[in-house]
């Protein structure tokens, strides 16, 4: 069981860096990748500024994402970890007389 934990353990911190590159790297990759590199200005600049409030918005909504799931989550794990240590301990089996 351990063993699976630690699996698990390093493929969510793997997937959390993976977010936190992209969500530094896309607004730079899309930028380039729509918009291109053209000396044009009055085309470039109209661009730009979509590509840059798309993906401010998008990381803005990713936060907002991430901290509602951070809050259902703590009160979920508090609510079930209140309620297992309530829960009345089954009485130990009684073994055969001697």
């Amino acid at each position: 069981m351990s063993n699976f934990r630690a699996v698990l353990t390093f493929a969510v911190i793997g997937t959390l860096l993976g977010i936190v590159f992209a969500t530094l790297a896309a607004p730079t990759i899309l930028s380039n990748g729509l918009c291109g590199f053209s000396s044009d200005t009055q085309i470039q600049r109209p661009c730009l500024d979509t590509v840059q409030q798309a993906t401010g918005g998008l990381i803005r909504y990713q936060l907002y994402g991430a901290l509602a799931g951070t809050v259902v989550g703590l009160a979920a794990g508090i609510f079930f970890n209140v309620k297992r240590k309530k829960a009345p301990a089954a009485a130990p089996a009684a073994g055969p007389k001697p």
